[in-house]
């Protein structure tokens, strides 16, 4: 993941693992972590890029931005140990995109290959060449954390509920 990913944790189950232990019960917070990284994943691809072509649309990055394409490369990955999960949602630091992408998350300045230039479409449909521009952040891994935390929630609460159900402690 590139160094702007962001982290779904879960830690210090123990106390919830021993009773599962004891009632012959299991969690996997592996799967748990996926679910919540797929989650976030869907939410980042579907709601929070546009996908078309053309000029960039107020408040969404557009997808086919960063060469391989920047939905493509949102990613997630999932560490499970002992008593703590920890998901890492973000985009592949070895893709094409993960520049751009960091770039679009948090602003900054991108650059032509030297000898070219960067053509593009502004809002008033008017093309331009420059050597580099100063793009604005649009931000669109941080939004998702921000406003999905309560559904991260509930895929816990399922995952947890799953494993005491199938335990007989519930």
């Amino acid at each position: 993941m590139a160094d702007k990913a962001y982290t779904l944790e879960f830690r210090g189950a123990a106390e919830m693992v021993a009773k599962l232990k004891a009632a012959k019960g299991y969690i996997n917070l592996k799967r748990m972590g996926d679910e919540m990284g797929a989650y976030m994943q869907g939410d980042i691809r579907k709601n929070r890029m546009a996908h078309q072509s053309g000029a960039p649309i107020p408040g969404k990055v557009t997808a086919r931005h960063g060469g391989a394409g920047l939905s493509g490369a949102v990613q997630f990955r999932t560490q499970a140990s002992g008593h703590n999960m920890t998901t890492r949602v973000g985009v592949s630091e070895d893709s094409v995109a993960a520049k751009y992408a960091n770039i679009q998350e948090h602003g900054g300045i991108i650059a032509a290959i030297p000898g070219r230039w960067l053509t593009f479409q502004t809002y008033d449909k008017s093309w331009h060449r420059v050597k580099s521009v100063q793009l604005p952040p649009r931000p669109y891994i941080r939004p998702a954390f921000a406003e999905n935390g309560p559904a991260c929630a509930v895929i816990c609460d399922r995952s947890i509920g799953r494993a005491f159900k199938s335990a007989g402690l519930t």
